[in-house]
């Protein structure tokens, strides 16, 4: 097949918070929730001033207990205890929303874990390129891929075999998305995220669950910026089609839930 190089430039708008992880968590040793924010110190800076200032042997066991208090489980106990008013050491802010939790008595005090957001080398929060690969696979699996045949019925079912994708036995190799390569997003601020927790729905109730999972998120309404380049013509016909199915899609799922 003949190599046809395209590029696409695109943007998306957050619709809800977007949480994508890197795996890892803070504890709730490593951020301090005060005064209407919650702030995330970069821990080496933090224990370094710690034995300038002849806190490190404190400090050490404060992370060596094991069984805490629920008071004495958090940094900020740590830091009013030893009546340190630094608060100075690097890392980053996040403000409080109040969306947090469903918990309003005890609001940001009752995240225990927070789930961290994808970083770059710079610390700055970005989207992967596998991360958005992976949602366009999710709808054009989920939207006609026939886009010059209005007539073909939709199975309502994500059908892998709709679009040609992978190696498969005895078949000739027709990898339709290895022909798309997508970049990552611009990285964001650290002011661009909020966090969320995590909630169950249901298209068989119309009620939501909250769960006691908290999670860096992109605030709702920030703009995501990357590229598309497609290697052949039918990946770039594809392409140039990827906003009407990311809409017929969300209409879709919108009404499914």
């Amino acid at each position: 097949m003949k190599t046809e190089y395209r590029t696409f430039q695109f943007s998306l708008l957050a619709m809800a918070p977007i949480h994508i992880g890197n795996g890892e968590k803070y504890t709730s040793r490593e951020f301090i929730y005060e005064n209407g924010y919650f702030y995330f110190p970069d821990m080496g800076k933090f224990y370094n001033r710690m034995v300038e200032n002849g806190y490190d042997r404190k400090f050490e066991r404060f992370l060596q207990e094991t069984k805490p208090s629920a008071r004495n489980n958090r940094l900020i106990s740590f830091l009013l205890d030893n009546r340190i008013s630094d608060r100075n050491f690097g890392g980053y802010r996040i403000f409080e929303t109040e969306l947090e939790t469903d918990n309003k008595q005890l609001r940001g005090g009752a995240l225990n874990q927070v789930s961290k957001f994808m970083r770059d080398a710079f610390g700055n929060p970005y989207i992967p390129g596998s991360s958005l690969k992976g949602a366009i696979r999710t709808i054009l699996m989920n939207t006609n891929p026939d886009w010059n045949n209005e007539n073909v019925v939709k199975d309502k079912k994500e059908n892998k075999s709709l679009i040609p994708w992978g190696a498969k036995k005895g078949q000739n190799y027709d990898d339709l998305f290895n022909a798309i390569r997508v970049s990552d997003s611009k990285p964001f601020s650290n002011e661009s995220l909020i966090l969320v927790q995590k909630w169950d729905c249901s298209a068989k109730t119309s009620l939501a669950k909250p769960l006691p999972l908290y999670r860096e998120a992109l605030t709702p309404g920030k703009i995501i910026n990357f590229k598309i380049t497609t290697t052949t013509k039918e990946a770039g016909e594809l392409i140039e089609k990827l906003g009407e199915k990311a809409f017929e899609f969300y209409n879709d799922y919108k009404i499914f839930f």
